[in-house]
């Protein structure tokens, strides 16, 4: 592929990522939109360089409809449709009929052909921009369902599977790499879009299995259990457990599939002797995907498996990535993964992208993905770096605490609220890295305490509280969190 379709295929990633930084915190219950919606979009600025990127991707033409190659972008160019029309549909008006266009000449095309992991790559896109834009049909279900459940696909570059054909469901259930996380992300989509909560659920639940343990029968690992990267070939899992070793060598959170795509496991090599291959970022991109999904439905998985999602991105960025830098995610295959990571664990990763231009609307490994990476305009922004609400001016004790999470303790991070703005209620997320003492205060314009959502000892891991303000008028509140002389802060807009 050029070098200039990397650069162009994925910019819209970079949009959304405002929103994920801005409004990212897990929910007990289902939020509408399966990605992001209308009210959400509605408080982003439409400038700066994320909007441009939007706009470049929503003029792209969307004629070569093709979901078995795995390298198409008319996903990518109809969710950029969906994207515009949903923040301004005067502007855009014609941008729904387009995309509604491109989706039924898609389902007049039936069966699809190629391989299952081309529908898995490519799908999502299509059912997020059908769910931005409000668009159902019958046909369109019918045809996901088939996507889904009934068409089987071939997938003959499985190396212990040749010529083996699955539908995307199947390849979830038996495929413990990128093969398989693709499917889940593909179907945690389907599955919402179609409002099916149960087969959402199970979808879930395997998964959690797939990685806590025991292994779900369906699963296949190969007749090598994947050349000695298992942890405990008698306990295997999707991502080797907490703490795992094997002849002293670290091995925690390291997918042990796509590990062996590099090479075999040897006690003799060391983690700096370890051959790279690209798909060990690849087997994170579906499951991050489905874990996003999941959260707007009520069904967090980012902290299962001691956050084994956390622990699998840990293992290359900074435990190999340390070692070797080729190790580290690139915007261009898997940087726009770093957001995500940022906003569930209180990372700092998608920093590293700052100041590399061509990196910040990179193509994903997967192409169809209309996902995103950092966004860096500035226009939302105020001198601390915390989103403000247009023509709100922080306080100064909001803009004190601000500050000093510059210098915070990177193992506290207040990672926002979703939904926001809120009318009713909102869950506000952290994390901390180690047991700690904190609290969490709600105040208003004036640095009058509201209310305390927290006080006391948490353990590590990721935390949500809910903050439902009925008796308070409509306006702009600051979620603080404080701990170990720490303080981090976040605006709140609630809206009556």
């Amino acid at each position: 592929m050029k070098k200039e379709n990397f650069q162009n295929a994925l910019w819209l990633k970079c949009w959304l990522a405002w929103i994920l930084v801005a409004v990212f915190a897990v929910s007990t219950y289902a939020q509408t939109g399966i990605w992001s919606s209308a009210q959400e979009l509605a408080t982003i600025p439409m400038q700066g360089q994320a909007w441009r990127a939007i706009q470049s991707a929503s003029r792209k033409p969307i004629s070569y409809l093709d979901l078995s190659d795995q390298n198409n972008h008319t996903g990518v160019y109809v969710l950029a449709r969906a994207i515009a029309w949903s923040r301004d549909s005067s502007q855009y008006a014609d941008y729904r009929d387009e995309a509604i266009a491109a989706i039924r000449q898609l389902v007049q095309r039936g069966h699809p052909g190629g391989r299952t992991l081309a529908w898995a790559r490519n799908i999502t896109a299509y059912v997020l921009a059908a769910d931005l834009i409000g668009y159902h049909s019958p046909e369109f279900n019918e045809y996901l369902t088939n996507l889904a459940e009934v068409w089987e696909c071939s997938q003959v570059s499985s190396p212990y599977r040749k010529g083996h054909k699955a539908s995307l469901r199947e390849m979830f259930e038996k495929r413990p790499n990128n093969w398989g996380a693709h499917a889940f992300a593909a179907l945690a989509a389907i599955y919402r879009y179609l409002d099916r909560p149960e087969d959402l659920a199970a979808i879930r639940d395997y998964w959690l299995q797939a990685v806590e343990g025991p292994k779900p029968s369906g699963l296949d690992y190969g007749k090598k259990l994947c050349k000695g990267w298992m942890a405990d070939e008698s306990d295997p899992r999707w991502i080797n457990p907490k703490n795992a070793e094997k002849c002293g060598i670290n091995i925690d959170g390291m997918i042990p599939a796509e590990m062996a795509r590099g090479s075999a496991f040897s006690c003799e090599h060391g983690p700096a002797e370890f051959t790279f291959t690209r798909y060990a970022w690849e087997g994170l991109q579906g499951m991050v995907v489905a874990a996003r999904i999941l959260e707007r439905a009520g069904m967090p998985i980012w902290a299962a498996g001691d956050s084994a999602i956390y622990r699998a991105a840990f293992a290359l960025q900074e435990r190999l990535g340390s070692l070797k830098s080729v190790w580290q995610a690139r915007s261009y295959n898997s940087g726009w993964l770093l957001v995500f990571l940022d906003a569930a664990y209180g990372t700092n990763w998608a920093q590293s992208l700052d100041d590399k231009p061509r990196r910040k609307w990179g193509h994903g490994r997967g192409a169809g993905f209309g996902f995103v990476t950092l966004a860096q305009d500035t226009s939302s922004r105020d001198s601390t770096g915390q989103t403000s609400q247009p023509g709100t001016a922080m306080p100064e004790f909001a803009k004190r605490a601000a500050q000093s999470q510059h210098s915070a303790n990177p193992g506290m991070q207040l990672l926002g609220n979703f939904p926001n703005p809120f009318n009713a209620g909102t869950r506000i997320r952290f994390f901390l890295r180690q047991e700690n003492i904190v609290t969490l205060k709600i105040y208003d314009l004036t640095g009058r305490e509201v209310a305390v959502l927290a006080d006391g000892h948490y353990r590590s891991g990721p935390h949500d509280v809910l903050f439902e303000p009925a008796n308070l008028s409509s306006g702009v509140y600051y979620a603080v969190l404080r701990g170990q002389g720490v303080r981090q802060v976040r605006q709140l807009n609630y809206l009556k």
